[in-house]
């Protein structure tokens, strides 16, 4: 289900990955998907293209606009080749993982439960423009990293991963994750980016999620799973 679209003035890309999320999952019953997602936390704003939420746990979903060719290297490093001029970046990967480890303390403040959103997983997934080749290091592919019209493959093949090694059933049963799912919508502070040195609007403001434990049946990490970017983020690429 789509509980959020993208703000009016967000960008193509994020236009373009919206449709291929709506296509995919707006009539499905195991995943969920926010579009355009700021929130702020005092000083800290931390701003997501596509969060994607299912059982398991959350996956933050980012869109990367160049042109040209990306060079990935093994040690995470980026490089945009385009008319024969090579240009470093900073990885997105990492910026993404910053994004979703703040969207966990963002909703640690906000649950009683304080070990609740540890025990889930999450996952980030960078998109690079369809028509944009990805040049890979010699050990492989990345997993965290696709063109942008294989994201909700990618998703439900993660999905389908973390079910197949965990023992117990995902923690977010529908009614969490739709208490979540409109907590975060309320949460979204709107960026007025058309309006330059002015505060962030506010939307509906969402004020404390309350308690997440479901059933018994339902509780218990995913475990088994081996997908690079899952299990807390600890590798920073």
């Amino acid at each position: 289900m789509i509980y959020k679209e993208l703000d009016p003035f967000d960008g193509k890309a994020q236009e373009q990955m919206a449709y291929y999320l709506r296509r995919a999952f707006a009539s499905s019953d195991e995943v969920d998907v926010i579009n355009g997602l700021v929130l702020r936390s005092g000083d800290i704003r931390s701003q997501m293209h596509h969060l994607v939420i299912h059982s398991y746990g959350l996956m933050v979903v980012e869109n990367v606009t160049v042109r040209g060719t990306i060079d990935i290297e093994a040690d995470w490093q980026w490089t945009n080749m385009h008319r024969g001029v090579a240009k470093p970046m900073r990885s997105p990967v990492t910026e993404t993982k910053m994004h979703a480890l703040a969207l966990e303390a963002f909703l640690d403040k906000k649950v009683k439960q304080k070990s609740f959103f540890h025990s889930l997983e999450l996952d980030v997934l960078v998109a690079v423009p369809d028509m944009r080749a990805i040049r890979w290091p010699l050990g492989g592919a990345f997993p965290e990293v696709c063109n942008a019209d294989q994201v909700p493959t990618r998703v439900m093949e993660r999905l389908s991963q973390i079910r197949s090694g965990a023992e117990k059933p995902g923690k977010l049963i529908p009614e969490q994750r739709r208490r979540l799912a409109e907590f975060l919508s309320a949460s979204h502070k709107v960026l007025p980016r058309l309006v330059p040195n002015q505060d962030d609007l506010p939307s509906t403001r969402g004020s404390e999620l309350g308690p997440m434990s479901g059933p018994a049946s339902a509780a218990g990490p995913a475990t088994g799973s081996n997908w690079t970017p899952s299990s807390r983020l600890s590798d920073l690429g």
